[in-house]
């Protein structure tokens, strides 16, 4: 008999392969458990529209835009129909659509939805949160696509204070900021700072296991 607990399991595997760039894997595992959690839990529970947000944003990674902001659209009303617009998984479902969109070039949307994340994790979690780092370096990162790097630089620096305080040393998340750091450094002309960050996020990629 199949057990919600699968589902999880699976997530959490495609997780792991979505850290790693393994996106096509990632994405039909992904799939896999969505269907699982829609068979055991029905299409109206909070763990089906979280489903759609994770397959929502390895889509996105690959460049399916039009599928990725479709799905995020659904995770993003599902979440807020059955949890509410204050709720962490309300939260996740936004940031992610803010990146799809962001990644798109509709930078207003993106904005608002990046913006609304951030309050929720802020007041949900707290502002040391690893979970608010993630939605500000998302955040950067749309700064930074439409050539605002004076909003981006502080966004990214803030993330990064906070993921080396909550996260451990080795984690890819600070390999992720980092990298954004130096390439936000490289386009302002501080080469020595972009270096550093480089070297830094280097490290981090290099070393074995390094898993969330």
């Amino acid at each position: 008999e199949l057990h919600p607990q699968v589902a999880g399991g699976l997530n959490n595997l495609a997780h792991v392969l979505d850290n790693q760039g393994k996106y096509a894997e990632a994405e039909a595992m992904y799939r896999e458990a969505l269907a699982m959690a829609k068979r055991l839990l029905g299409a109206e529970h909070p763990d089906v529209a979280a489903s759609l947000n994770n397959l929502a944003s390895v889509l996105g990674e690959q460049g399916k835009y039009a599928e990725a902001e479709a799905m995020s659209r659904q995770a993003l009303a599902l979440a807020k129909r059955l949890v509410g617009a204050e709720h962490p998984v309300f939260a996740s479902c936004s940031s992610v659509l803010g990146k799809v969109l962001s990644d798109q070039g509709q930078f207003a949307e993106a904005d608002q939805h990046f913006k609304r994340a951030l309050a929720i994790c802020e007041k949900q979690f707290g502002k040391g949160h690893a979970n608010t780092a993630t939605v500000l370096i998302g955040y950067a990162e749309s700064q930074l696509k439409r050539g605002n790097h004076a909003k981006a630089k502080p966004l990214a620096e803030r993330a990064l204070a906070i993921q080396e305080k909550a996260l451990p040393p080795g984690h890819p998340d600070l390999a992720d900021t980092l990298e954004t750091l130096a390439e936000i450094h490289t386009v302002i002309g501080d080469t020595k700072e972009a270096k550093r960050y480089a070297s830094r996020a280097k490290a981090i990629r290099e070393k074995p296991s390094t898993r969330r």
